[in-house]
């Protein structure tokens, strides 16, 4: 890390500069002194072949070209050292790291595309979290994931999306109810159920599609109760309370005691979401593998739509294409 410490020290000299408009300040902030902040300043002016500052007495204040580089340079500070460290690591040997959030019903798309991942890149640390969309969302905005599984891709001007794959939702059923034994259910057919969602802040997309689909069929849906993550929805779901809508046309959640029965013409689109500005080949690989087996998944599913009995099995998705 020293080495890249290094090669972005006149980037950073210059900000801290920028901010105080103060080199003595500016020094005391970098714990150098200030000789060594002023030559590494006139170095980054030389280099660059325009003066960043003028000097007024003990204070400075930016020029245009100062502006500028103040504006753009965190930016292009924080790409270079991303592109140094991971061609250091790559060089050395060493572990990378990629952490990736998905949606529950995104499970088995996302463990098979780490599967392939790893194929490529054997050495990469990777971190997996399931979430809803809000917390996946606000993490991505944060730096505290690098890649997002959502359904909600509402614009942000830090994040850039690429639609990833559709797939069918269903009814979450005790395998008790007599409506258990459907082929496929519509919202009509819940009129008269109570429902088990989950806070309509944390994913409020999946939410109001579902209040919309019952309005839709005529009537108001009586919310029995709300609880965090796809996994303890369908655990209220074993234990009675309710019925629930839920986002398992890829086999991602599962519950025993649980029956999922396909909603008629409902379809839910996901998206893989990253930060725009993170131009890694990690991220840009994963995207890549993830896209690919979103490709085989929804091949075989319409295969599956047509009336064919071939399981999804990872022999049979690699057949898929």
């Amino acid at each position: 890390m020293q080495h890249i410490n290094g090669d972005t020290r006149l980037l950073r000299y210059f900000l801290v500069a920028a901010e105080e408009l103060h080199f003595g300040r500016a020094a005391e902030r970098l714990h150098i002194a200030q000789p060594s902040l002023s030559r590494g300043i006139r170095s980054l002016e030389e280099a660059l072949g325009v003066d960043l500052f003028v000097r007024v007495g003990r204070s400075v204040r930016l020029t245009r070209a100062g502006e500028v580089l103040q504006q753009s340079a965190p930016e292009a500070l924080e790409e270079l050292s991303r592109i140094l460290e991971e061609c250091r690591a790559a060089g050395l040997g060493q572990l990378g790291h990629l952490s990736v959030s998905f949606l529950p019903s995104a499970r088995v798309l996302v463990l098979d595309a780490v599967e392939h991942y790893r194929r490529r890149h054997g050495a990469i640390h990777l971190a997996l979290d399931e979430a809803l969309d809000e917390h996946q969302l606000a993490d991505l905005v944060a730096g505290r994931v690098d890649i997002a599984v959502v359904r909600d891709r509402r614009q942000r001007p830090s994040l850039s999306f690429e639609r990833l794959i559709e797939a069918g939702l269903c009814v979450a059923l005790p395998l008790s109810h007599p409506l258990a034994s459907r082929s496929e259910l519509s919202y009509a057919d819940l009129a008269s159920e109570e429902f088990v969602l989950w806070p309509r802040h944390e994913s409020p997309e999946g939410f109001d599609r579902v209040i919309a689909g019952c309005r839709h069929a005529g009537f108001e849906p009586h919310v029995a109760a709300e609880t965090s993550g796809a996994q303890m929805v369908a655990a209220l779901v074993a234990a009675g309370v309710g019925v629930s809508v839920l986002g398992s046309g890829l086999g991602g959640i599962t519950q025993p005691g649980v029956t999922f029965i396909p909603l008629r013409d409902e379809r839910d689109v996901l998206y893989v979401g990253w930060r725009t500005r993170d131009k890694t080949t990690l991220r840009r690989d994963f995207v890549e593998v993830l896209s690919a087996i979103a490709v085989r998944h929804q091949a075989a599913d319409a295969r599956l739509a047509v009336g064919e009995s071939e399981r999804m099995t990872p022999a049979s998705l690699a057949s898929a294409t």
